[in-house]
């Protein structure tokens, strides 16, 4: 694989892992403000 090849596929990555940690904030954002029966007291959450 050439450098180029290598950085291109990296960006790549990096792009999708922003587009995750993105959609991952978007959810916990949700969860604090409509929090689900797992966060009642007495259920077993994460």
């Amino acid at each position: 694989m050439s450098m180029e090849a290598f950085h291109g596929r990296l960006a790549g990555i990096k792009h999708n892992v922003d587009a995750l940690n993105d959609r991952l904030s978007d959810l916990e954002a949700e969860m604090q403000r409509h929090p689900g029966p797992a966060s009642k007291p007495g259920k077993r959450g994460p």
